[in-house]
């Protein structure tokens, strides 16, 4: 025997340890007895690779068959997972055997949970999961709720009259949209996507300097401009080993230092009625610099607070609520019967993304159902097929529900391989979904596969696992089998189940 065939032996021999010593004990040696002779009459290298991967697919699934089985007094405590064990190796087997089935099938179902998955992914990112700030729970905006514009921003100067006027925050910051500016000084000029923020905004969101400072309260007058840029600019502008040592680039065209470096920093809103840029700031500049920030007029302040620990937005959103009229005595651009408001962050962030996400996800739940009853006609139009073998069986003395269990087992290895690709296709998807023109999704969600994606794919597996077992179940009933033994197996029943199914598929379809 050839090299390669005596690696085969040695890896079949090293698989034999995982069945149980007593089943090894009777029969390990006379089945790499039997593996050996097969080997030497294969054929060509192929045809030794063919046996070797087949020897191995069966001696993995026999093994764990058998370790379920192996202790008598275990089989007799669990004897549903035995007995699932092993029709999990028979449904296996069978499918193998029917190879265009089993792929039309797999398909079909990868293809409606991975979207499934992918949508509920982006469900999960934007709307259900927290934001990625500290104490996200407590953070709340304040907005003027505008018949024209929506809920809007405020105008700069109002920060400092919020900061005096509410009791329920321990902290109240403003921040600009992403604001496109100009920078030269740093190698060629660019067009760079910036923020204009108040003292306590990137504290606020969680930043920390990898070198030099956060700006403070004492940047928002100072004499000389300073600046916050983020990892990404810096290494473009002056290379990733240059160190922090005061230098200065011009910020459409007015000397600003650089005082800071921090991580990038998704912003919770990028939108507002004077500028709609959506990129995430690479530098972030005192609010006092903005442009607008000496009108009343222009809304331009994103303003949120971070309740206090015992706050409530109940409270909050009443407080805000008196603002209008004690401002408008003071401010003739104040309307007395403007409405404030505060809502929590995660709601505004959500808003313009919630409802096509909600919309889309509605549509591949359909998607689902479709594919389910479409599967459970396939599985129907299968077990009837199937007839012969079950009669058999239930002459033998297999009972109904072992005759279930056989079946959901089909179901199950059916589900497992779908929802394997689907998740594979689902992390295709996502990997395009920045490209796409999906709404607006929020700039702090971060769409990525992990445990709770794969927990949503897992579980939309079972439960179609479950949904597309349902209706051959209910065929496989004693009586019915029985009357198959009387018919010779010669009528397919369920004929009505399938019409049913068939215009249930149209009717999602044209929903």
């Amino acid at each position: 025997m050839n090299e390669a065939g005596g690696r085969a032996e040695r890896l079949f021999r090293a698989l034999l340890m995982l069945y149980p010593k007593r089943f090894r004990d009777a029969y390990g040696a006379e089945m790499a007895d039997v593996f050996a002779r097969r080997l030497a009459r294969a054929d060509g290298r192929m045809a030794r690779i063919r046996l070797a991967c087949r020897a191995c697919v069966d001696l993995f699934s026999g093994a764990v068959a058998e370790r379920f089985a192996a202790a008598p007094a275990a089989a007799a405590k669990a004897p549903m997972i035995s007995l699932l064990a092993r029709d999990l190796l028979i449904a296996g087997r069978t499918l193998l055997r029917q190879p265009t089935f089993s792929a039309t099938i797999v398909f079909t179902l990868a293809l409606a949970i991975g979207a499934t998955t992918a949508v509920g992914a982006l469900v999960d990112a934007a709307i259900v999961r927290p934001l990625p700030y500290p104490s996200a729970e407590r953070l709340v905006s304040i907005v003027e709720e505008s018949p024209r514009f929506g809920k809007a921003p405020f105008a700069i100067p109002f920060l400092r009259d919020l900061r005096e006027s509410v009791t329920q925050y321990d902290a109240v910051v403003g921040f600009t949209s992403t604001w496109t500016v100009t920078v030269t000084g740093a190698g060629e000029a660019r067009s760079v996507p910036s923020a204009f923020v108040s003292d306590g905004v990137l504290e606020l969101f969680g930043a920390r300097p990898r070198a030099g400072r956060l700006l403070t309260i004492a940047d928002v007058d100072a004499a000389d401009p300073v600046a916050v840029v983020s990892t990404p600019f810096w290494e473009r502008a002056f290379g990733a080993g240059a160190a922090l040592d005061g230098q200065i680039v011009r910020i459409d065209d007015r000397p600003v230092t650089i005082v800071g470096i921090i991580e990038a920093l998704p912003m919770p809103i990028t939108s507002s009625v004077a500028a709609s840029n959506h990129d995430s700031a690479e530098i972030w500049l005192p609010l006092s610099l903005n442009p607008l920030a000496g009108l009343r007029t222009i809304p331009v302040a994103n303003i949120v607070g971070r309740l206090k620990p015992e706050g409530r937005i109940g409270p909050a959103r009443l407080e805000v609520a008196t603002l209008p009229a004690r401002w408008s005595e003071i401010y003739p651009s104040v309307d007395a019967a403007a409405r404030y408001s505060a809502l929590p962050l995660s709601e505004l962030v959500s808003e313009s993304s919630r409802r096509p996400l909600l919309a889309l996800l509605g549509a591949v739940v359909l998607l689902l159902l479709i594919a389910c009853a479409n599967i459970a006609n396939l599985m129907l139009v299968r077990s009837a097929t199937r007839g012969s073998e079950l009669a058999v069986r239930a002459a033998l003395g297999a009972t109904r529900g072992r005759l279930v269990l056989q079946m959901f087992a089909d179901s199950l290895v059916l589900a497992t391989m779908g929802t394997a690709f689907g998740v594979f296709l689902a992390w295709l998807a996502l990997g395009i979904v920045p490209s796409l023109a999906l709404g607006e999704l929020p700039p702090s969600s971060s769409i990525q596969m992990d445990l709770r994606v794969v927990a949503i794919a897992a579980g939309t597996g079972l439960l179609v696992a479950m949904a597309v077992a349902v209706v051959p179940v209910l065929q496989a009933s004693r009586a019915v089998i029985y009357a198959r033994i009387r018919d010779g197996a010669r009528t397919v029943r369920g004929g009505r189940v399938r019409a049913s199914l068939a215009f249930a598929e149209v009717a999602l379809a044209l929903v």
